[in-house]
């Protein structure tokens, strides 16, 4: 910011130069006369003018690259805070914002929402570390990610728990999602013996619950969690 705002103060000082360069050469030397009785000072101020508006189309277009550069960083920007610091994942804003479009696309009546808990999270941060808990956490999450695939969306909602959405789901697709998930956790379990994933999951049908959007049905599933695992 220091550097730009020094290179503004330069185009600042340039610009001031050219327009009082350009009066002078347009209003003080008219008379041709004049301009042969000063030739030198007249070649000097002219070369400057030349000079000044040379600096002065470099810097417009320097300012357009500062702007393309400054409209990337912004959509970078934008993209982070759509994504989980820890797991590199969809964050809850995100959860909100997908809910929103497949509303909107009417896959809302026969969806499902599935939520996991890692109840052991807060016990693997006192006794391993946080940097151990964060390494879990990106584990759970690759391994909904890996069965979720293009069919929903999983989203991290709170610190210890997931959020998994489908927008056309049965009970036979619902139980199978849940066994696959729970066969690649005892799988990552069997080499993971200080530090396994522990986890309660719920699920709600919308076609039995009948929500009108997905929030609700989320909402709807949280609250099955088992008490004091909220």
């Amino acid at each position: 910011m220091k550097k730009i705002r020094n290179f503004k103060i330069i185009q600042l000082i340039l610009i001031t130069l050219f327009a009082v360069i350009g009066y002078i050469l347009i209003f003080r030397r008219t008379s041709p006369e004049t301009m042969h009785q000063d030739l030198i000072p007249f070649s000097v101020m002219y070369y400057v003018f030349i000079g000044a508006l040379i600096l002065l189309i470099a810097g417009i277009c320097i300012d357009l690259l500062l702007l393309s550069k400054l409209e990337v960083e912004k959509q970078s920007l934008d993209k982070l805070s759509y994504l989980d610091p820890v797991t590199g994942g969809l964050n809850r804003t995100s959860t909100d914002i997908l809910a929103k479009q497949y509303e909107a696309d009417g896959k809302v009546a026969n969806g499902g929402c599935f939520i996991f808990h890692i109840t052991n999270l807060v016990e693997i941060n006192k006794s391993a570390g946080y940097k151990e808990g964060d390494r879990l956490l990106r584990m759970f999450y690759s391994l909904l990610e890996m069965h979720v695939r293009d069919e929903g969306f999983v989203t991290r909602n709170i610190p210890d728990r997931f959020v998994v959405y489908f927008p056309d789901v049965t009970r036979a697709f619902a139980d199978d999602f849940i066994e696959k998930v729970g066969k690649s956790v005892n799988d990552y379990n069997v080499d993971a013996f200080d530090t396994p994933i522990e986890y309660n999951s719920v699920c709600s049908l919308n076609s039995k619950e009948k929500k009108e959007t997905i929030s609700e049905l989320i909402a709807c599933t949280i609250a099955k969690l088992k008490p004091g695992s909220i």
